[in-house]
Parts: C-alpha cells; sequence; structure tokens
C-alpha cells in the first residue's frame, strides 16, 4: 500500500501477460505430447496386430480342449479327495479296539430281552429298549461298569 497505483498496476498487467504466455505454451506443448503419445499406440497397434483373423471354429476347439482338461483335473483331485477319506477310514477302523460284545442268544442274552410277544425285537424299538432298560436296574449302586456288567451277564 506504500507503492503508488502507477508502479504496480503496469507491473501486475505485465506479470499477467507473461502468465498468459506460459500457458498458452504449456498448453501447446502438452497437446503435442498426447498428439505423439497417440500416434505412438496407433503404430503399436498396426505392428502388433496379428496377421490372421479369429477363428471361431479353432477357438471352439481350444476351448473345448481346455475345459476338457479342466474338468479331468477336477475330477482326479475330488477322486483322490475320496480314496484319501476311505483310506483313513480304513486306517481308523483297524486302529479300533472296541470290539462289541454278540447279542445273539448264543452269548447269553435273556430271551425276554431279544423277544417281544414271540417276535425278535427290533433294536431301538421301545419295547426291548423296556425290556433292557428294566433288567438293568438292578444294581444302580455299582455305576455304569455295573451296567456294563448287567448288559453282558443278562
Amino acid at each position: 500500500q506504500d507503492r503508488p497505483k502507477s508502479i504496480t498496476a503496469p507491473r501486475c498487467q505485465e506479470l499477467y501477460r507473461d502468465h498468459q504466455v506460459r500457458r498458452k505454451k504449456l498448453d501447446t506443448q502438452r497437446q503435442h505430447k498426447a498428439a505423439l503419445e497417440e500416434e505412438e499406440i496407433q503404430q503399436q497397434i498396426r505392428h502388433a496386430s496379428p496377421s490372421r483373423r479369429f477363428d471361431a471354429n479353432s477357438f471352439d476347439n481350444w476351448y473345448k480342449d481346455n475345459m476338457g482338461r479342466l474338468k479331468e483335473t477336477s475330477d482326479r483331485r475330488a477322486e483322490e479327495l475320496r480314496m484319501e477319506q476311505y483310506r483313513k477310514e480304513q486306517q481308523e477302523l483297524a486302529e479300533c479296539t472296541f470290539h462289541p460284545k454278540s447279542l445273539s442268544p448264543k452269548g447269553g442274552m435273556n430271551n425276554s430281552i431279544l423277544h417281544n410277544r414271540g417276535t425278535p425285537a427290533r433294536p431301538g424299538s421301545r419295547a426291548s429298549m423296556n425290556d433292557l432298560f428294566n433288567t438293568t436296574q438292578a444294581s444302580p449302586k455299582r455305576g455304569a461298569q455295573g451296567l456294563i456288567d448287567d448288559l453282558a451277564a443278562a
């Protein structure tokens, strides 16, 4: 504010004109650069484009071959997983030490447990479970081992 207006006004106008000239020059350079880049891209496309045309039949054959291989690989992996699971189950069964006792009449089971009104009791049926429960309530003080012994002896 301590400068006279006559000195600052022409200086500001000169700076403004200088800015406009620099801006035009920069815009021209940017446009020229963009045109060169576009020309480069067009040349790359011309030189890189294949000399052969798209053939739908060859593409279909290629696609079917690749999809067939993918399906075969997927099926093979699924079969390997199934076989591994089966092998693990068989190994676990081989390592199992549990062997249930026979529930047949030859094994010493009571006829009242195995038969209900002259017909063999179905596993899990209400009558056979009740009969089994009633025969094992004789020694509740002995705990789980007593129950197992009672079942084996019945």
